[in-house]
């Protein structure tokens, strides 16, 4: 039956005191609960160590996360409960005859929602607020004072709020359509989940042209589950920004669709679950689209494209099983709207399939048409694959590091640069690399584009035993290595071009040509304790090693002394010249046969003031101030807030032989500051 509605004065007002009266219990618990799990995280991050100064932005930020979440767990099932009523044929029925608009009870549930959520966000700052005053007040070495980074604490929580509402706006969308608890949970469960899955198995798909990969990470943000997993990539503001944007669109969106639904809702669809609805025709679509994409793109074509059918012929004959058609899996339309779904994922498999254009992945600048190229090696995406749920592996382990980055002006180290990126992508590695199949490497790299073209990644994985036309010398040190890299060349005409490659090839003249890259003075002089301005350092930490020969060649520490920063200047220099001279495996793992040195440079926390009283002292006074930190920060951290050094390690190996020589030389060694007994 379809009911008919009325509208009396102050309609609204009585459907939302309705909701709030059943409801209010329940926002009740949830604001009890938020509160001592605020209780909880201010005692344990709260107390001030010393008495003093406390940076609880850590502290805060994770405190923020697990009220969200409560809030996030509250939203879905309490969006449930108010529309528990319409689970039910008679419940619904006698719903729909009271005297109020199908919106006004929509917007009284919704509103109320959105209620409960503020009301549970007021009660956790509230009570974390107090807690900390308490602690700060009560603590018997003095009044804690708290230090919170605004700006790096309200950026991602700002952003784990709108994508909350866009969650619980999906949630109150979903429940206007379901007939029944299972349906809506299922529902519910599409929506959130099955976007980043679909917008995942498109990347991967595309991420099967070699030299083209898209960042998963960025790729998936436009969704809730999207933007928490960014956030653990510390994303700049600029992207924080356009997340919150997409999210509260998301969520205007998703409730404007959830009101004209509810609106046009029949009492019938109550505990059956039956009825069509654009938003269910429109999450079954979603649900086998991201079942056809979970597995990503295999090597073969015909692996692909069945994997693909089967699972989406499995999202399809569940989805159906949850509006109990139990006589046939489809109707004809949901079995009209399968065949264009699975028809639209074939077509992007086997476009993507034979789209491997040679104009993109042979595309190698000049190197006269280059200003600059930028060079960045990565390391730690070797196990990652292209299913989806490889992309929560990645989210658990974190993001690729920054193993070395160059940026090269000087037209011979261009060419270099050029010269690898050519082999790179000549056939015959493209063959090596693919051979005996290739999986996709999900790549964690930031988005780049060349003239708006996404940033393009090598993806391929290989045996090392399929070779073509190389020969494998079996004890080279980078043997079964991946090469993890990307450029960015700046080109003369403005234009900047972005290539990414995770390259594991059999043709180990490629890692030479990549190496080279690196082992010249401009890069070498741009790691981290080369690159310190030689006035932000303090002195220099050395020890030389002795190399004993028995059973087995060992190195021992011979000398240590401690070295003035105008004795740094020279030996970096030296040092400088001597890595470019390294074999290939020295330069590449390092090593400290010969000696190691700690750069201490002034840390760049320190405020101004402190830097300048460092740089005028001399160079005992700099280490005796240095040795003397650690008490001073226990005994006055107002004063001394941050430790004024921070330390890098640089290794130099036997065979650099003239920054050895320059380091045992007497000269050397009677600049030095302190001569440290290690016997």
């Amino acid at each position: 039956m379809k009911s008919t509605n009325y509208s009396v004065k102050g309609v609204f007002s009585a459907a939302f005191t309705a909701t709030a009266r059943r409801q209010l219990p329940g926002a009740l618990i949830a604001a009890a609960v938020s509160a001592i799990v605020s209780v909880i995280y201010a005692l344990f991050y709260c107390t001030g160590y010393y008495g003093y100064d406390n940076d609880i932005s850590y502290g805060v930020m994770m405190w923020g996360s697990a009220v969200l979440f409560i809030a996030a767990v509250y939203s879905a099932i309490s969006v449930g409960v108010m529309f528990n009523a319409y689970f039910s044929r008679r419940a619904c029925d006698y719903h729909f005859a009271m005297p109020f608009k199908r919106s006004h009870l929509y917007h009284a549930n919704f509103l109320f929602g959105l209620t409960a959520i503020a009301l549970l966000i007021a009660v956790s700052v509230a009570v974390f607020s107090a807690t900390a005053g308490i602690i700060s007040a009560a603590n018997p070495e003095g009044k804690v004072t708290y230090i919170i980074l605004t700006a790096e604490v309200l950026k991602p929580l700002l952003t784990l709020l709108a994508s909350l509402l866009a969650g619980y706006s999906a949630c109150t969308m979903c429940a206007a359509v379901s007939g029944k608890w299972l349906q809506y949970a299922v529902l519910v469960f599409i929506c959130i989940f099955s976007v980043p899955v679909l917008l995942i198995g498109v990347a991967s798909r595309i991420n099967s042209i070699w030299g083209v990969m898209v960042s998963l990470f960025d790729f998936a943000s436009i969704t809730p589950v999207g933007v928490a997993a960014m956030l653990l990539k510390e994303p700049a503001d600029g992207m924080c920004i356009f997340m919150s944007v997409v999210a509260l669109a998301e969520c205007l969106g998703m409730y404007l669709a959830g009101l004209l639904s509810f609106k046009r809702r029949k009492a019938e669809i109550a505990e059956s679950g039956q009825g069509g609805s654009l938003i269910k025709y429109l999450l079954m679509a979603l649900f086998v689209a991201s079942g056809f994409l979970y597995f990503g793109a295999s090597e073969n074509l015909l692996v692909t494209i069945v994997t693909g059918v089967i699972t989406a012929f499995v999202c399809a004959a569940l989805f159906s099983a949850v509006q109990v058609r139990r006589k046939k899996v489809f109707t004809k339309k949901t079995g009209v709207l399968f065949g264009a779904v699975t028809g639209i994922c074939l077509v992007l498999t086997v476009g993507i399939y034979f789209s491997n254009s040679s104009s993109y992945v042979k595309y190698v600048p000049e190197a006269d048409e280059v200003e600059s190229v930028t060079i960045t090696e990565y390391d730690g995406y070797d196990s990652y694959n292209s299913v989806s749920l490889d992309y929560i592996m990645q989210i658990l382990n974190g993001s690729t590091a920054e193993a070395r980055r160059a940026t090269l002006t000087e037209p011979q180290n261009i060419q270099t640069v050029v010269d690898f990126h050519t082999l790179a992508v000549s056939d015959k590695v493209i063959r090596n690399t693919s051979a005996n199949g290739a999986e996709n490497v999900n790549d964690l790299l930031p988005a780049g584009s060349e003239n708006d073209v996404p940033q393009a990644t090598t993806a391929a994985v290989s045996d090392p035993s399929a070779v073509d036309g190389v020969t494998v010398n079996e004890e080279d040190y980078f043997i079964g290595d991946r090469i993890n890299c990307s450029l960015a060349y700046k080109l003369k005409n403005g234009r900047t071009v972005y290539r990414s490659y995770a390259i594991k090839s059999p043709d180990y003249d490629l890692w030479h040509q990549f190496l080279a890259a690196f082992k010249n003075k401009e890069a070498v002089m741009q790691e981290d304790a080369f690159a310190v301005d030689i006035n932000d350092v303090l002195y220099v930490e050395a020890t030389v090693y002795q190399i004993v020969t028995g059973e087995e060649e060992t190195s021992v520490a011979d000398q240590s002394y401690v070295l003035p920063a105008a004795e740094w200047e020279q030996i970096r220099d030296v040092l400088a010249e001597d890595r470019t001279k390294e074999e290939d495996d020295v330069f590449y793992y390092g090593s400290a046969t010969g000696a190691t040195l700690t750069v201490c440079c002034i840390n760049p926390e320190l405020p101004e003031e402190q830097k300048a009283q460092l740089r005028a002292m001399t160079p005992k006074e700099k280490y005796d101030y240095v040795s003397l930190a650690g008490s001073d920060m226990l005994s006055d951290p107002k004063k001394f807030p941050v430790y004024p050094e921070v330390g890098y390690s640089v290794y130099i190996t036997v065979q650099d032989e003239n920054a050895m020589h320059l380091l045992q030389s007497p000269e050397t060694r009677d600049s030095a500051i302190l001569t440290l007994d290690l016997t």
